[in-house]
C-alpha cells in the first residue's frame, strides 16, 4: 500500500504469530493510531508472516505486504471491507466466509499462518470471519501480493 495521508498503518507480524499475539498487536495498533494519528480508526492492518524491519520498535511497514490481515472493530467498517472485497471478485474470485466455507477454519490455538496455508490449499485469495457482536472483532484475510494490491485499489474506491 502506497504511503499517503489517508492510509492506515500496516504492521508486520512474523511467522510465529499466534492469536494472542494478534490481540496484543491490535492493542499496539490502537495505541499507535491514537498517538500518531490522533484517533483510533476501526480497522487495523497487519502483514502476517512478515519479519518487521525493526524488531525494537512498533513501526508501520514501508512497503506493500504480501499478505494482509484486517481486524475490524466496527460493523460499519465490516460493510466497507465487504464492499471493497466485492469489487475485487472479478479479479480475485468470491470472498469466502467462515460460516459457509469449511475448507478454511480458524483455530485460535494455531498460529495465524495456518489460516493462510489453508487458503493456499483451497486456492482462494480472500476469506473472512465476520461477527455481529458490538465488542467482537471481525477478521479479513487477503492472500498474495496481487490480491493485496487489488484490495488496496478497491478499498480506495469505496472510501473516496
Amino acid at each position: 500500500m502506497k504511503p499517503s495521508s489517508n492510509n492506515a498503518p500496516v504492521f508486520a507480524l512474523d511467522e510465529t504469530t499466534d492469536w494472542d499475539d494478534v490481540e496484543n498487536a491490535m492493542a499496539a495498533s490502537a495505541e499507535y493510531q491514537s498517538s500518531k494519528l490522533g484517533k483510533i480508526i476501526p480497522l487495523m492492518f497487519f502483514a502476517p508472516m512478515t519479519e518487521p524491519d525493526n524488531l525494537d520498535a512498533w513501526e508501520p511497514m514501508k512497503s506493500a505486504p504480501e499478505n494482509l490481515l484486517i481486524a475490524s472493530i466496527a460493523r460499519s467498517a465490516d460493510a466497507t471491507l465487504l464492499n471493497a472485497l466485492e469489487l475485487t471478485e472479478p479479479e480475485l474470485g468470491e470472498l469466502r466466509l467462515a460460516a459457509s466455507f469449511p475448507d478454511v477454519s480458524i483455530d485460535f490455538d494455531e498460529p495465524l499462518a495456518e489460516v493462510y496455508q489453508q487458503m493456499t490449499d483451497a486456492d482462494i485469495a480472500t476469506f473472512a470471519m465476520t461477527t455481529t457482536g458490538e465488542d467482537d472483532a471481525s477478521f479479513f484475510f487477503v492472500r498474495g501480493s496481487a490480491a493485496v494490491l487489488s484490495f488496496d485499489r478497491a478499498l480506495r474506491t469505496v472510501t473516496r
